[in-house]
């Protein structure tokens, strides 16, 4: 149990590398054959679950303190292969493609939470492409059994992103190359988006279509010798969050824009909420001011949803977070985790359709509370901001930060300083 007390944020935070860019690079490097470094890439149970299961088939993976080696030695092909995917969705999904272009049967499978997480729109756009399943209702566990033949798919994105993001990967190394028809608005595109600027940063080709995506298989990844990986907005989040709402002054060390991820756009949020936002030479600064309100489309940064649902917990007025259905699917059901855990703080939340509404209520009403984080780290995390303002506030199972940002508690309590000036 990890229990918090009220402080105000001032310091440098030194952020970890980015989760979703790790995922993706460990994935391109290996399928481009050639020896890579990855330098200080993430280090969470995420970012090792994805590399334990390229090893399952057959890529050399070696994870050292300061860099992740991929290809260092030939590639040995396994007879079948079982890849354990905990509670690690984007593994999940991005490895699945991957699974369905090996000439060996591969099974995928994860925790009992993975379990009941979406993977219908990808297996069935496998299926569509002549691979050989076997699934339990299109929920993992499934065994790909004979990898795709034919390239054109028809695929529903707007559960997540990361269906899209899993066949465009693989695109250049099936062997006739892919054609993605996308039916209906594409969940969190920020995240497509960024697996497509790294495949062009990388030397593929994604055209774009009047419904969808066209990959020649003429193509292949051409890694260079070393990749950096930018850092990570998502776990940003909630030191933007923190210094907002606590009249703070942080700089995010080594932190810069633009950026591949949707999750910056935590800074424009923020600013919108009134906290004024400096670029520097070492990073980005956030010097928290006046707590306003926010209206802001949340689809394409589905991750700072509940971060930005308590960072307006101490707004000014109401604020609304479009767009955010698609929460549900997530480690948790982060709408039910976000809104729940802030009424036990006695704080007001509610859904009206797709969006949800934060009604702040004076801080003298809010009181601490065990926060439930329903297995699911980014609601002990984002729970931390509002422990800078509610004494009293714990978190219950804190170690589950583990899953994207291990040492998140040092780097928070580094810069919680005096509050006695709020």
């Amino acid at each position: 149990m990890k229990v918090l007390y009220p402080a105000q944020m001032r310091g440098i935070a030194t952020l970890p590398a980015s989760k979703s860019i790790t995922h993706r690079a460990y994935i391109m490097s290996a399928l481009a054959g050639t020896r890579t470094e990855i330098l200080q890439p993430l280090r969470s149970d995420d970012t090792r679950i994805t590399a334990e299961c390229l090893r399952q088939l057959g890529y050399s993976v070696i994870e050292e303190q300061e860099r992740t080696i991929i290809n260092d030695q030939p590639r040995t092909l396994p007879s079948s292969a079982m890849m354990h995917c905990g509670m690690s969705g984007t593994t999940a999904r991005l490895m699945a493609g991957v699974a369905a272009i090996q000439p060996f049967p591969v099974t995928i499978d994860g925790a009992p939470r993975m379990r009941e997480r979406p993977m219908k729109d990808l297996l069935q756009a496998v299926e569509e492409m002549g691979a050989s399943l076997e699934h339990n209702n299109f929920f993992l566990p499934a065994t790909i059994t004979k990898p795709l033949q034919t390239s054109l798919a028809h695929l529903q994105a707007n559960v997540s992103s990361q269906f899209l993001s899993s066949l465009l990967l693989i695109a250049p190394y099936t062997p006739n190359g892919i054609e993605l028809r996308v039916q209906g608005e594409i969940a969190s595109r920020s995240y497509s988006d960024m697996t497509i600027a790294m495949m062009e940063q990388f030397g593929v080709v994604v055209g774009r279509t009047l419904d969808g995506y066209r990959v020649s298989q003429r193509q292949a990844y051409i890694m260079p010798t070393r990749v950096s990986i930018e850092r990570d907005f998502s776990s940003a989040s909630y030191f933007v969050a923190g210094a907002a709402i606590t009249q703070g002054d942080v700089l995010l060390h080594n932190t810069h824009i633009p950026s591949l991820q949707g999750d910056a756009a935590m800074l424009s949020i923020a600013e919108e909420f009134g906290a004024d936002i400096l670029h520097e030479p070492q990073g980005i600064r956030i010097r928290g001011k006046e707590c306003r309100s926010v209206n802001v489309d949340m689809n394409t940064c589905p991750d700072i949803v509940p971060t930005v649902a308590v960072m307006a917990m101490f707004g000014n007025a109401p604020s609304r977070l479009r767009n955010v259905g698609h929460l549900r699917y997530k480690e948790s059901d982060r709408i039910t985790a976000t809104l729940s855990n802030i009424e036990r703080l006695g704080g007001e939340g509610t859904m009206d359709g797709e969006d949800m509404i934060i009604i702040p209520r004076p801080l003298e009403t809010l009181h601490g509370g065990t926060i439930d984080v329903f297995d699911d780290h980014r609601i002990a995390m984002c729970f931390a901001v509002a422990g800078l303002r509610i004494a009293g506030v714990q978190i219950d199972h804190e170690q589950v930060v583990a899953k994207s940002f291990p040492d998140f508690w040092q780097c928070w309590e580094a810069v919680c300083t005096d509050p006695s000036v709020l």
